[in-house]
C-alpha cells in the first residue's frame, strides 16, 4: 500500500512553465523514482472565491499535500482547514512567488527551489521548517542529442521581453522566444545548435522574488556554458566565483564584452573548465538528485526509509574549479 502525495495547483496556471515543470513533470519524476512507496497525482483547483476549493479537496485524506505556487496564497480557508485536519502534512513549494500567505501557520514544511529562496524563507519564517529541493531542467531536453559544435553558437532561451536590448548582437545571439511550455517544446529541436546560453535580463530582478537557477540547469543539460551576471541568484553558488563566463553586471556593453571573451576562449582549456562545471551542475539538477532531496522530505514525514537506489542529497555542492 503506497502513501498518497497530492500536488494542488491553480487550474488557470496549468500552461505556465513553472507549473508544468514543478507540478506535472515533478510528479511524473517522483512516480518513476519514488513510486515503490508513494503514489503521486496532481489536482487542479478553480479560481479563488468560486466556492470550488473545498469540494475539490474533500476527497484528499491521509496524504502528503503539496501546494504549488499560487495556491499557497490563494487557497480558500475552509479548504486549507480540511487539508490540515485530514492529511499527514502540508508542504508549500513557493517556486518564485513572493513569500506571503494567510496560511503560514498551517504549513508544515516550506520548500525552497533555490538557495537564495531558502535563506529568504529562513529570514521570513524563522520558526518554520524549511527544506531545499533543487529545481530540475526540463526532461524533454533528454530526448535531444547534444554534441560538440565547430564554433561558438549563443542563444537566449526564454521570454524575449525579459532579455536586454543588445546593440551589435544581431548574428551573434539567437533569440529563442519561449512564452509557454508549448513554445519551449516547439524550440527543442533547435537547442542542439547552441553551446552558450545567455542569462542576462532587461530589468533588475524583483527583490521579493527568488527564482531558481533554471537557465543554468537548462544550459547544463544542453552541455553548454552559460553567460550570466554573477548577482543572479544561485549563479555563484553553483558555478563558483571563478567560473570563466560570469559577468560583472548585465549592462549591454558588459554582456557583449563577455560574449567576445567567450568566443576567444572557445575550445581552450578555459572553455572546457567551464563545461566541467556545467557537467557537475547537470548532476546536481538531475532527476535522481532532485528526487533524492524530495524523497528525504517524504521519509521525514512518513517514517519510511529512503531506498538505497536514491542517492542522498548533496546539500552544499562545491563546483569544480579546475
Amino acid at each position: 500500500m503506497t502513501i498518497p502525495v497530492v500536488f494542488l495547483y491553480a487550474r488557470g496556471h496549468a500552461t505556465r512553465g513553472s507549473v508544468v515543470m514543478r507540478c506535472f513533470q515533478f510528479a511524473e519524476m517522483a512516480q518513476t523514482l519514488l513510486g515503490q512507496d508513494y503514489s503521486f497525482r496532481t489536482i487542479a483547483l478553480p479560481r479563488k472565491g468560486t466556492g470550488g476549493h473545498l469540494e475539490a479537496v474533500q476527497g484528499i485524506n491521509g496524504a502528503v499535500v503539496v501546494l504549488v505556487k499560487a495556491l499557497i496564497q490563494h487557497l480558500d480557508p475552509e479548504a486549507m482547514d480540511h487539508l490540515k485536519a485530514h492529511n499527514r502534512a502540508i508542504l508549500a513549494d513557493w517556486i518564485d512567488k513572493a513569500l506571503r500567505s494567510p496560511h503560514t501557520d498551517q504549513i508544515d514544511i516550506h520548500i525552497a527551489s533555490s538557495r537564495a529562496q531558502e535563506q529568504a524563507l529562513r529570514n521570513r519564517f524563522p520558526q518554520a521548517e524549511i527544506r531545499h529541493v533543487t529545481h530540475h531542467a526540463d526532461p524533454r531536453l533528454m530526448g535531444q542529442s547534444f554534441g560538440a559544435l565547430a564554433d561558438l553558437r549563443c542563444c537566449y532561451l526564454g521570454r524575449r521581453e525579459n532579455a536586454p536590448e543588445l546593440p551589435g548582437a544581431e548574428g551573434r545571439i539567437d533569440w529563442l522566444d519561449a512564452q509557454t511550455s508549448q513554445g519551449f517544446e516547439d524550440l527543442l529541436g533547435r537547442l542542439p545548435n547552441y553551446n552558450l546560453h545567455l542569462a542576462a535580463r532587461a530589468e533588475p530582478a524583483d527583490p521579493r522574488i527568488h527564482k531558481p537557477f533554471t537557465k543554468g540547469f537548462t544550459a547544463a543539460l544542453c552541455r553548454s556554458n552559460i553567460l550570466v551576471p554573477r548577482d543572479v541568484p544561485d549563479a555563484v553558488h553553483y558555478l563558483g566565483a571563478d567560473y570563466p563566463f560570469l559577468l560583472d553586471d548585465d549592462r549591454p556593453e558588459t554582456v557583449m564584452q563577455g560574449l567576445s571573451r567567450a568566443a576567444e576562449a572557445f575550445g581552450s582549456p578555459e572553455w572546457h573548465r567551464g563545461l566541467a562545471v556545467m557537467a557537475q551542475i547537470m548532476r546536481l539538477s538531475s532527476p535522481s538528485h532532485v528526487m533524492g532531496e524530495f524523497g528525504a522530505i517524504l521519509s521525514e514525514i512518513t517514517g519510511l526509509p529512503l531506498r538505497q537506489n536514491m542517492a542522498p542529497p548533496q546539500l552544499d555542492p562545491v563546483p569544480l574549479t579546475a
